[in-house]
């Protein structure tokens, strides 16, 4: 035990030391070592906050975060076309993001990590690069029609009734979840006119719930070098916080769903 809490403390003290050259960039207070100011930024009513503090420092801030680590919040465009062009190998994502998506979604292109040109990365534009040639995008075309004029009828139907109002959002949502199941996977979904199926409600719903559970992002790394992804699938579905066993929901549900994808393909 005392080994393994050595393997996962020195990386970390590795890294504060050398943060302490980020300890001149404005920022807001911390206003605590174990949270920072993830509360403030990651919650349903965050916008306020994070627009004070992106007027109020400058195009470049410190954030303190998770047990006293840094994050920089950069605004400025130069500097941005320099992060994701020239050194876009260097400034990769950090670990816990790419675990989360891979705990949650498996190895796919969210959860690649690394140089652009190592072979994770290789691989998916491998798979993905056939989809968007032009041919194939020619051959969507009518199957996008099709979807279109689907979705057309549908809300034709809807406002004939008087007095009826309709959220557009949610129709165009399950109308671009359709219209990529049947071009480039050739499954559907249900009629455009059924608000909600148990995948299309489990990828609606991850978004609030990673917000939920973004402050312990980081630990999830820690996790899963210390235990089985057994274990943790059984931790997970008893743990007493309801976050953790709907996020587990949503990651079974999307799994299933693609289990029968491939399968009637």
């Amino acid at each position: 035990i005392a080994t393994g809490l050595l393997l996962l403390i020195v990386p970390e003290v590795r890294k504060h030391l050398r943060q302490r050259a980020l300890k001149n960039i404005p920022g807001p207070p911390c206003p605590s070592f174990w949270t920072g100011v993830s509360k403030q930024l990651h919650n349903p009513f965050a916008v306020e906050y994070r627009e004070r503090v992106l007027t109020e420092y400058g195009c470049v801030v410190k954030l303190p975060v998770f047990l006293g680590d840094i994050h920089l919040a950069v605004s400025d465009s130069l500097a941005l076309s320099t992060l994701y062009g020239k050194y876009r190998d260097t400034f990769d994502l950090p670990g816990w993001h790419s675990e989360t998506s891979n705990t949650v979604f498996g190895p796919g292109l969210t959860a690649a990590r690394g140089k652009f040109t190592c072979s994770n990365h290789t691989k998916q534009r491998k798979h993905l690069s056939p989809v968007f040639s032009v041919r194939y995008l020619k051959d969507m075309v009518t199957m996008f029609n099709q979807v279109t004029q689907e979705l057309s009828e549908t809300i034709e139907r809807k406002v004939s009734k008087e007095g009826i109002e309709l959220e557009i959002s949610e129709y165009l949502s399950r109308f671009s979840l359709e219209a990529v199941g049947r071009t480039a996977l050739g499954y559907s979904f249900g009629p455009l006119d059924v608000h909600g199926t148990d995948y299309s409600r489990a990828l609606k719903e991850f978004g609030p719930t990673l917000v939920k559970l973004h402050l312990w992002r980081p630990v999830l790394p820690w996790l899963k070098r210390l235990f089985l992804l057994s274990v943790l699938c059984y931790l997970a579905s008893v743990f007493p916080w309801y976050p953790v066993r709907h996020m587990q929901a949503i990651s079974d549900n999307v799994y299933e769903t693609s289990r029968q994808v491939l399968r009637r393909k």
